[in-house]
């Protein structure tokens, strides 16, 4: 369920980036007339925040999926991600929602909600991660030649004709 929440967030996210994506020259018809360079100026930026959006949601997602609610790494992968939503959604709310454009409107309220659901994500992650569980310690370098051939034991041929 703790899961499930991290999941929505992340995906309301990448949609909203893709909905910024997809408006784009609309709203770029919305400015004419602009010179050339205002147009690449407001196109580089619309295009940017959809771009965060799908980075952010992205970073979620496989933080998600490999590290668990039991990780220290994934607690602030998801307040990182909640604090960078929350200055958009502050930064939206004294600029493009003071305009007359509905999705200006919108776009902080989902913004917050997407990072409040991660916070509430990240509050039973760590309720549940109280005994916290260590990551995986690395493969790439045994501990000793004992813990290697723990985990890979050598063949029976191989040990009776000494190549050990």
């Amino acid at each position: 369920m703790a899961n499930a929440l991290a999941y929505t967030a992340a995906t309301v996210v990448a949609a909203w980036g893709l909905a910024h994506a997809i408006a784009t020259r609309q709203v770029l018809a919305g400015f004419e007339p602009i010179s050339v360079d205002n147009r690449r100026v407001i196109l580089q930026e619309w295009l940017a925040e959809a771009f965060t959006m799908w980075g952010l949601a992205t970073l979620v997602y496989v933080a998600t999926a490999i590290g668990g609610a039991g990780l220290d790494i994934t607690a602030w992968v998801y307040r990182v991600v909640a604090g960078l939503l929350i200055a958009l959604a502050a930064l939206t709310s004294v600029t493009g929602a003071r305009t007359p454009v509905i999705w200006f409107k919108i776009c902080p309220f989902l913004l917050a909600g997407s990072a409040i659901t991660s916070g509430v994500r990240l509050r039973r992650g760590e309720v549940a991660a109280r005994g916290r569980r260590q990551p995986a310690k690395s493969r790439l370098v045994p501990e000793s030649p004992q813990a290697l051939e723990a985990d890979h034991p050598m063949p029976e041929q191989a040990v009776r004709r000494g190549h050990r």
